[in-house]
C-alpha cells in the first residue's frame, strides 16, 4: 500500500516467482496475486493522502498491458508448474538438506513422475549442489525446477520470456 509521497514498494519478478514457487514446493495449492491488475482512481474515488495510480508495477498495468519482464516470467513459472501437476497434486511429497543453505523438495508418483524443486536460500553466493547423482549450479536467492528430477527447465532467478534472451540479475553488494 503507498500513500501520497511515499516510496513506491516495487518487487522483482525474479523475487515474486521465488516466493511463488517456494509455496508450491511447499505444499502450497493457490496462489494470490496482490496485485496482479494495477489501476487508476479517477477523481474523488481515492481517498485522501492515497495516490490516484496504483501498483504501475504489476504484471499487468492499469490499462490491461502487459508489463514485461514480470508478466512473462510468471507466464513461463505457471506453464512450469502446470506441466508437473500430475506429480505435484498425486504423488508423495519429501525434503531434505542439499547444502548449509539449500534445500531439496521432492514429489514423487510412484516410478511413473517425479518432480523436483532445488532451492538456495543463500541470497549472495551461487551453490553447486549435487541431486540424484546429478550436478546442478544454483543462482543465489533462487529455485531450480526439475519436472523430471533430471533436468533443469526453469530458475526463479533467470528471467526469460518471449524472444527476449534470458538475463540474471546482477546482486550488488552495498
Amino acid at each position: 500500500y503507498q500513500v501520497y509521497g511515499g516510496e513506491p514498494y516495487i518487487r522483482s519478478a525474479e523475487d515474486i516467482a521465488f516466493h511463488v514457487a517456494l509455496f508450491i514446493a511447499k505444499k502450497g495449492s493457490y496462489i494470490n496475486y496482490y496485485m496482479y491488475h494495477g489501476g487508476t482512481n479517477f477523481g474523488r474515488t481515492a481517498s485522501a493522502y492515497v495516490i490516484t495510480s496504483y501498483y504501475d508495477q504489476a504484471p499487468l498495468d492499469e490499462y490491461g498491458l502487459l508489463r514485461q519482464p514480470k508478466w512473462g516470467h510468471l507466464k513461463e513459472l505457471h506453464i512450469v508448474i502446470k506441466n508437473c501437476s500430475k506429480p505435484l497434486l498425486q504423488g508423495v511429497q519429501s525434503n531434505f538438506s542439499i547444502g548449509p543453505l539449500q534445500q531439496a523438495y521432492v514429489y514423487e508418483e510412484g516410478m511413473r513422475a517425479c518432480v523436483a524443486f532445488l532451492v538456495n536460500n543463500d541470497s549472495t553466493k551461487n551453490a553447486t549442489v549435487q541431486f540424484q547423482n546429478n550436478s546442478f549450479e544454483l543462482l543465489p536467492k533462487s529455485i531450480g525446477i526439475l519436472p523430471d528430477c533430471q533436468n533443469m527447465v526453469f530458475n526463479t532467478a533467470k528471467v526469460c520470456y518471449g524472444f527476449i534472451p534470458c538475463y540474471e540479475l546482477e546482486k550488488k553488494n552495498n
